[in-house]
């Protein structure tokens, strides 16, 4: 009660700078921040992050790391031999896959989702709207 006491003695501009801090938005103030923390299906992410982590032959120069376990892929059929191990990078060393395409609706965190994994990966995030910026120029 004492401390309540001096807050409300204090100068009305103190006052406003601790409801500036806690005017940010609760999407923000409890967004994921780490790769561990994310909520959103564990499959998907080690996918997602196993796809980045093909780039580090490319990107980084380093050898790629198999995973001790293979990850399940969708849309495979149960009776479709999963024993066969299928070539994830070409002669090169590039990824076979090239490109990943996040969907959903909006709020499920794809975007959340594709900036973690890529920190968490070891790359710099740069996002691009393509509805404000759609020439070569502002992309380069």
């Amino acid at each position: 009660m004492a401390r309540k006491q001096e807050l409300s003695k204090q100068p009305s501009s103190l006052c406003d700078t601790t409801n500036m801090i806690n005017d940010e938005l609760w999407v923000d103030k409890y967004r994921p921040r780490s790769y561990i923390e994310l909520l959103s299906d564990e499959t998907v992410n080690r996918q997602l992050l196993h796809w980045l982590k093909l780039w580090d032959k490319v990107v980084f120069k380093r050898n790629v790391i198999k995973p001790k376990k293979k990850l399940p892929t969708f849309g495979k059929k149960d009776n479709v031999d999963d024993k066969k191990d299928i070539e994830e990078v070409d002669s090169k060393g590039y990824p076979i896959k090239k490109i990943i395409l996040l969907s959903g609706p909006p709020g499920l965190g794809k975007t959340t989702l594709a900036h973690i994994t890529a920190k968490h990966a070891g790359y710099n995030v740069v996002e691009i709207n393509a509805s404000d910026e759609r020439t070569p120029d502002k992309f380069r």
